[in-house]
């Protein structure tokens, strides 16, 4: 009777241990919804920037960030 070790196949215990290995894959909804959370992600983030930019177009200079650098500013974007 044969024996279903790879030792008996002339195999040595190092051999065994780097036989490849299938690598698990996600769930196809996990690879589904990933992407769209990172859509998500980058138009919120996009979005939230945007929002902030009537303190800068035309300068507010009330606004937390340009309080106190009105000097910096001159020509037509003053």
């Amino acid at each position: 009777m044969k024996d279903a070790l790879p030792e008996s196949r002339g195999l040595s215990p190092t051999a065994r241990t780097s036989l490849p290995t299938a690598t698990p894959r996600p769930p196809f909804h996990l690879r589904r919804v990933l992407p769209f959370l990172a859509l998500v992600l980058f138009v919120r983030v996009t979005v939230g920037i945007l929002l902030n930019y009537p303190d800068y177009f035309p300068p507010n200079f009330d606004s937390d960030f340009l309080l106190g650098r009105q000097s910096y500013f001159f020509g037509s974007y003053e």
